[in-house]
């Protein structure tokens, strides 16, 4: 559409500057004249097959009929431009001083035959048009009118897939057009109106339009102005669109945007020096509702391209926004720390959700802000709630030989019920994670990971369904913590410690107080493969039954572990055997000082260390008052 108004208003300027000669000549060589010379001066033939009329008053002017301008010889139509009638008018009291100076321009009935070849060459690229654009206003001719009446068009494109045609004339208010045919490979529709066809020639002003274009399964519309056509170097559109991918969207406007769900959206998109934004959006990706702005700044020389996000969502699915960025794609060797990248960008991110959908599990008042300078991504904060409580925390990945990244959060009271996402399923949580680790790829930084793991669970509840449901490999645990008589049980309080080291988890403190046994465990998890070798011991309270009579070891597979009484390793037994008697009070002592932040001061972590303390300081007085009998 945008080319075909160009080369219409482009040729009638040319043919107005050979026109206007002819005034100095008797009609009858009129014809002859004006052929040879825009002929030599377009370097495409020229064909007048109909009359040339001239009119020296009222107001001056000269007309041709049956006008025609050649294709090139690779394209399939023999002309590019026919009009039924040409007509120029010249400003009348120019002629007073002998000076010739065109002020409108009108076309009957013109038949414009566009297209490009797979070299990328067009058609409309005519010797001796010249450019509207950055034309100065004494560059050419005084014009002030253009007008087009019944005007068609066809535009081909065989590297795009593209074959449209359409009508264009203009009225009192501007121009009207509508365009049918392929484009880029889906059947498309299109229609709406532009502003002063002159103004868009000369492309030093905003051209003002209205559009509304299906092509497949997308519609859009727009509303605005640019400046630049074809080739814009200023928009301010008004634009609304739903289809089924961001990535059919962007094959329709020319950029590239990221494959997604089917999208509804709507927003201002302006480009300016270079600058492009898309402001005020507002809509869905998904089941995702997104508002805000994007804007991406073209790296100027010796600088990074910029990109800048501030999104907010009442609902966000963090499926929708996987979606979006997309899953690396098949590769030969281990998945890369994109270095490059990250040095290629700079970036400002900030996004905001009432409610973050993780695994069908909503997380509230979710916050997430992170910049990219000097190849260093750094998230900070990470915020998100979980019932009553939160977690917030950083990272930061940086480019580097090798690449680094860390982690730190804090869980402070997150519940457990929303995750786990069964009634029966409570208690609260908490504790800090902290872990950085090097390395070229995902295998390397996973294989080098450092640091220290906590976590403690408070006035809990679990439930043999829940266990054997989770799809985490957690089936073959329940005879550990639930007596075979039951299906639940509570849990006053569990500890989880681990040393991270190249990869490999030990275990400072695996404990679970439940109401039926107290549970202590020791072992290691490498990471690097994702296997366990825990060992575990249970003292019951009481006359209760568990699957398993005396030390467990699990080895194996997070996901599939294997579970066999004995036959644990004597060392470990020697360090469950102290636990278990009270020598060492490791499991609750190691994370007490998370406690009242992680799980609050009234919880049943709380009441059992404080019962734990206790119990050894009514000992030491035992100790110290028998000493004093003796000696006495």
């Amino acid at each position: 559409m945008k080319p075909a108004l160009k080369a219409v208003g482009a040729a009638a300027l040319v043919l107005v500057a050979g026109m206007a000669v002819a005034l100095a000549f008797p009609a009858f060589w009129l014809e002859l004249l004006l052929e040879s010379r825009l002929s030599a001066r377009l370097d495409r033939q020229v064909q007048i097959d109909g009359p040339v009329d001239l009119s020296v008053f009222d107001p001056p002017a000269i007309s041709a009929e049956d006008v025609a301008v050649a294709n090139p010889g690779w394209a399939q139509e023999p002309w590019l431009l026919q009009a039924q009638t040409l007509r120029v008018t010249f400003s009348a009291d120019a002629l007073w001083s002998f000076s010739l100076k065109p002020v409108a321009i009108g076309l009957d009935q013109p038949r414009l035959f566009l297209a490009r070849n797979e070299d990328g060459g067009t058609t409309w690229e005519v010797a001796g048009l010249g450019g509207g654009r950055g034309q100065e206003s004494g560059d050419g001719p005084d014009l002030n009118r253009l007008t087009v009446d019944d005007g068609r068009f066809r535009y081909r494109d065989p590297g795009q897939d593209t074959d449209l045609t359409g009508r264009l004339s203009t009225t009192a208010d501007g121009t009207i057009y509508d365009a049918s045919g392929t484009y880029k490979g889906r059947e498309t529709e299109a229609s709406g109106t532009g502003g002063d066809l002159l103004v868009l020639l000369r492309g030093r002003a905003p051209w003002p339009l209205e559009a509304e274009v299906t092509a497949g399964a997308h519609d859009v519309s727009l509303q605005g102005t640019a400046t630049g056509l074809p080739a814009p170097t200023g928009l301010d559109l008004t634009i609304a669109g739903a289809g089924p991918s961001l990535e059919g969207l962007g094959e329709l406007v020319g950029g590239g945007l990221p494959s997604s769900p089917a999208y509804d959206l709507a927003g201002r998109l302006t480009l300016s020096d270079g600058r492009w934004q898309f402001s005020d959006a507002s809509g869905t990706i998904g089941q995702s509702a997104v508002a805000g702005m994007v804007a991406v700044e073209p790296a100027a020389e010796g600088e990074r391209t910029r990109l800048t996000v501030d999104l907010s969502s009442g609902h966000m699915e963090v499926a929708d926004i996987a979606a979006v960025l997309g899953e690396p794609g098949p590769s030969e060797g281990p998945a890369q720390i994109p270095s490059e990248a990250l040095r290629a960008y700079s970036a400002d991110v900030r996004l905001a959700a009432d409610e973050l959908v993780v695994a069908g599990r909503a997380l509230p008042d979710a916050r997430i802000e992170a910049t990219l300078e000097g190849g260093r991504l750094t998230v900070d904060p990470l915020t998100a709630g979980v019932g009553d409580g939160r977690m917030q925390g950083r990272a930061e990945l940086a480019a580097g030989s090798p690449p680094t990244a860390s982690v730190s959060l804090e869980l402070n009271r997150l519940e457990l019920n929303p995750l786990a996402g069964v009634e029966a399923v409570r208690g609260i949580f908490g504790g800090t994670v902290d872990l950085e680790s090097s390395g070229a790829t995902v295998e390397a930084m996973r294989d080098n990971l450092s640091g220290r793991v906590a976590l403690l669970l408070s006035d809990g509840r679990l439930t043999r369904q829940w266990l054997e449901m989770a799809q985490i490999g957690l089936s073959d645990l329940v005879g550990i913590f639930i007596p075979q008589e039951d299906d639940a049980t509570a849990i006053r309080c569990a500890a989880a410690g681990f040393d991270v080291s190249n990869g490999v988890a030990e275990a400072t403190a695996l404990y679970a107080d439940t109401e039926a046994a107290v549970v202590r465990g020791d072992g290691a998890v490498d990471l690097r493969d994702l296997t366990l070798d825990l060992a575990f011991t249970m003292n019951p309270k009481g006359a209760v039954t568990f699957a398993y009579d005396g030390p467990v070891h699990v080895t194996g597979p997070v996901g599939d572990p294997t579970i066999e009484a004995g036959g644990v390793a004597s060392t470990v037994l020697q360090g469950l055997g102290a636990v278990a008697l009270g020598t060492v009070l490791t499991p609750v002592a190691a994370v007490a000082p998370f406690i009242n932040t992680s799980v609050g001061a009234e919880g049943g972590c709380r009441q059992a260390l404080d019962e734990t303390v206790a119990e050894q300081e009514d000992g030491t007085a035992d100790d110290q008052g028998g000493g004093d009998d003796e000696d006495g």
